[in-house]
């Protein structure tokens, strides 16, 4: 990279040169900047990434916003399912499919549930541990992202990104 010259990183980049497993390579990305969804501290995460130490079986191992972002969805589809007060969202064609060995989704069909559980989802917001959940037109309200400059073995913040304020 010559001068005059910087890389950028997108998020997906940046959490996986900054995890444990690839810190090593962060004394090769002199000066690369980098956006990070800002992931707030919470109990809950503080307690999920314990569960998750335990599981995976290493000290520090965090998880990243993709594994938070996937926790947080399902958290939000099961309440989503809970607020249809349905008691069987079931397929029609589902028994059908397996009594006939096929793995062909598209034999399956579409749940009669499916509006009212796509409303009902739409209308989920809560605090996840990735941050607030809230779908905008069907799609995940946008996060803070923070701007990282790569610098030696370290990472430095150097602002912040939001979509109401621009860059801070």
């Amino acid at each position: 990279m010559g001068e005059g010259y910087v890389w950028i990183f997108t998020d997906g980049m940046t959490n996986w040169i900054g995890s444990t497993e690839h810190g090593s390579n962060l004394e090769n990305m002199q000066g690369v900047l980098g956006l990070r969804s800002r992931i707030p501290n919470s109990k809950e995460l503080g307690n999920f990434s314990l569960r998750w130490e335990k599981i995976f079986g290493q000290a520090n191992a965090k998880p990243n916003v993709f594994a938070l972002r996937a926790y947080d969805s399902i958290t939000a589809l099961a309440t989503a399912v809970e607020k249809t007060n349905t008691k069987n969202l079931r397929y029609d064609n589902l028994i059908s499919a397996f009594l006939n060995n096929t793995t062909d989704l598209g034999t399956l069909g579409v749940s009669r549930y499916g509006p009212s559980l796509l409303k009902s989802l739409s209308d989920v917001d809560f605090n996840g541990l990735a941050g607030k959940f809230k779908l905008v037109n069907m799609e995940l309200e946008p996060s803070t992202f923070d701007i990282i400059n790569f610098i030696g073995k370290e990472e430095r913040i150097i602002g912040s990104w939001t979509q109401t304020n621009g860059l801070v």
